[in-house]
């Protein structure tokens, strides 16, 4: 399916579900997710060799929520996320030891994406990382304060990263 087409659809489909995930909108119509990220009307594409940069702007937020979603099992992991440090050869990012810790294996990822979405009235902005599947490896969500409501430094960094990767594409 063309991306105009793909997005268009998508477009229609959000008009009468508005509170679909991108999961759910990749089973609908029977593509990959990283397709409906790509497709996705509030969507901006980082460049994979900034993942780095983007995990530690992350990092630096007051919250965050790290979500993997593998269809029999929903992971979420809540606050402060761990800077890491790209090692071997380009091929890992080895997190800071911590209560939530570990390694994300960089040879499959394919693309990161910027998501500015709204689920039942409530604001989301994500970072969402794919493998060369096109399946989503997990995302990273802006952290939200007690009122649900997500944390204004965080919504000033995440516009940043935003900003920063909007004009990057338009140049391109």
């Amino acid at each position: 399916m063309e991306n105009s087409e793909l997005k268009q659809k998508i477009a229609d489909y959000l008009a009468e579900n508005p509170n679909e995930h991108l999961r759910t909108l990749a089973e609908v119509f029977a593509v990959p997710e990283r397709e409906i990220a790509a497709a996705y009307a509030l969507s901006v594409k980082v460049p994979v060799g900034d993942f780095a940069e983007v995990w530690n702007a992350a990092a630096a937020w007051e919250g965050a929520m790290f979500y993997v979603d593998h269809g029999d099992v929903i992971v979420e992991y809540s606050g402060k996320l761990p800077k890491g440090e790209i090692m071997f050869d380009g091929t890992m990012l080895n997190l800071e030891p911590g209560p939530f810790g570990g390694h994300v294996y960089l040879e499959n990822l394919d693309a990161v994406y910027l998501i500015k979405k709204t689920l039942y009235g409530t604001e989301s902005l994500s970072v969402m990382f794919y493998n060369t599947a096109g399946a989503s490896m997990f995302g990273l969500f802006a952290g939200r304060d007690g009122r649900r409501k997500i944390i204004p430094s965080v919504r000033d960094s995440f516009e940043e990263l935003w900003q920063k990767y909007s004009v990057r594409g338009k140049l391109r």
